[in-house]
């Protein structure tokens, strides 16, 4: 039965991303458990993000928040409500926008609770501006 709920809840969480103009997070407590959303997540039809510019380029996309973690990632999330993400494109040096199709697109992003005060720590606190969490 608890497998049931978990699976129900989760399902839920996907439903709420799915619809919000938020992003969503799932909070893990190893990289272990990471792993095994990471997987879930490839099975639920969404691809993996490795950088920036593969959330630019896709509508369905988990990232998996690590140690190394770029500001612009950071200016993604807080950007991503507004309708409009703007991220300068260092290679190219030109800026790139992305207009979120709400509709028809979702963003998740996996971290673990010491990644999380890490990141606090450096100044980029993204509890507030996510939207749904999902944590077992």
């Amino acid at each position: 039965m608890a497998i049931t709920n978990e699976l129900s809840a989760f399902n839920n969480f996907l439903s709420a991303v799915q619809r919000s103009k938020d992003i969503g997070l799932i909070l893990v407590k190893n990289e272990s458990e990471s792993a095994d959303f990471e997987k879930i997540m490839l099975e639920n039809g969404f691809k993996e993000s490795k950088n920036i510019t593969d959330l630019l380029n896709s509508k369905k996309t988990f990232f998996t928040v690590r140690e190394n973690f770029d500001k612009d990632i950071y200016d993604f999330m807080v950007q991503y409500p507004t309708s409009q993400v703007e991220i300068f494109n260092k290679k190219e040096m030109k800026s790139q926008f992305l207009n979120p199709d709400y509709a028809n697109s979702a963003f998740i992003f996996i971290i673990d609770k010491k990644g999380l005060d890490g990141l606090r720590a450096e100044g980029f606190n993204i509890m507030p501006i996510v939207g749904p969490v999902y944590q077992i």
